[in-house]
């Protein structure tokens, strides 16, 4: 998986990275892409597999309501999907 240790990982500027992208997406290490010396983003080799686990990971919406869903669940307090599908469409 994606967040397992051993990975190598090296720092490239944004520049470097335009001019030799291809180069860059064939490797297989972690690469910290930096502007003016600073990191602003970060390359990681994935699998189509490991692409849903990591958005619904870092999806932080779900995240707050499968802990909504717990607290409910553990008062007792659930809520059918009728209830719930009326409320997400007016907020989207």
């Amino acid at each position: 998986m994606y967040f397992t240790g051993g990975h190598d990982m090296d720092f490239i500027g944004i520049r470097d990275l335009s001019q030799r992208t291809s180069a860059y997406v064939r490797r297989k290490d972690w690469i910290v892409i930096t502007k003016n010396g600073k990191p602003v983003k970060i390359m990681i080799d994935i699998n189509a597999e490991d692409l849903e686990d990591f958005i619904l990971a870092k999806h932080l919406q779900l995240e707050k309501e499968l802990r909504n869903a717990a607290r409910d669940a553990n008062r007792g307090k659930l809520k059918t999907l009728a209830q719930i599908l009326p409320r997400r469409r007016k907020a989207a």
